[in-house]
């Protein structure tokens, strides 16, 4: 953004999941306040021409729709494509796209970027060099407790485990779950089956909170807050990529 040769413009950040977009954006514009550099998203209601901002987040879907608006994205110096390993077929639309861009207008600097991306496949695609960054490695300890669902429809295995857990915290004994907890599973629909189950067996521990792309805004930046307690956060896919909770 300080040098205005390569981003005179705006700048287009595109991420595959739709809800991330609206915490990426806050997190970035947090990052940046101190510069005074506006940041906003895009969704399937906001017009990019109503908007006043230097970077602006879209998803892949939405991206693809800017694209067909103005076919030579001249509104933009820089477009990133962030999260390109999730390969979903609005991602590999939007690189083909993208490449259709360039050819038209040459001043667009497009950058496809992911941390665990064969990027070899898409250098050679775009005809681009490869830059490489060093990235923050944390130590992780894998434990294998065994097969936590017996079947489809039971949580058995893994309410005896916190069971098992929450009696070593009340008799001091050592656990790994003193602290905030991350659970994934399939569906909405296991989120809200897991928080009755678990609510009688720990909920005076953790404040258990869940994430999913059909809560509102508003209740997905529950997990960001601060509390006096512990979390448990349960997620679908989405907590996967693209969300960072600086306290997990």
């Amino acid at each position: 953004l300080e040098d205005e040769k390569f981003a005179s413009k705006r700048i287009a950040v595109a991420h595959p999941l739709n809800n991330a977009i609206k915490s990426i954006a806050e997190r970035v514009a947090e990052e940046l306040k101190d510069l005074e550099i506006p940041v906003h998203y895009v969704d399937d209601q906001t017009l990019t021409n109503s908007i006043d901002t230097r970077i602006i987040f879209f998803s892949h879907n939405t991206m693809i729709q800017e694209i067909i608006r103005d076919p030579y994205l001249n509104e933009y110096s820089v477009v990133i494509v962030d999260e390109a390993h999730e390969r979903l077929i609005p991602t590999d639309i939007l690189i083909a796209l993208l490449k259709g861009v360039q050819e038209r207008n040459p001043e667009l600097r497009v950058v496809i970027c992911s941390a665990t991306l064969q990027a070899n496949v898409f250098q050679e695609y775009m005809k681009c060099p490869r830059l490489g960054f060093s990235g923050i490695s944390y130590p992780i300890e894998y434990q294998y407790i065994g097969t936590l669902r017996e079947n489809k429809k039971s949580n058995k295995n893994l309410l005896e485990l916190f069971q098992k857990e929450m009696k070593k915290l009340k008799n001091g004994e050592e656990t790994y779950f003193g602290g905030n907890v991350m659970i994934f599973v399939s569906r909405t629909k296991d989120i809200q089956e897991l928080i009755q189950q678990l609510t009688p067996i720990c909920g005076d521990y953790y404040v258990i909170l869940s994430y999913h792309g059909s809560l509102s805004h508003n209740d997905q930046k529950k997990i960001f807050e601060s509390y006096s307690r512990p979390k448990l956060i349960i997620f679908t896919r989405i907590g996967q990529t693209a969300i960072t909770i600086n306290d997990l």
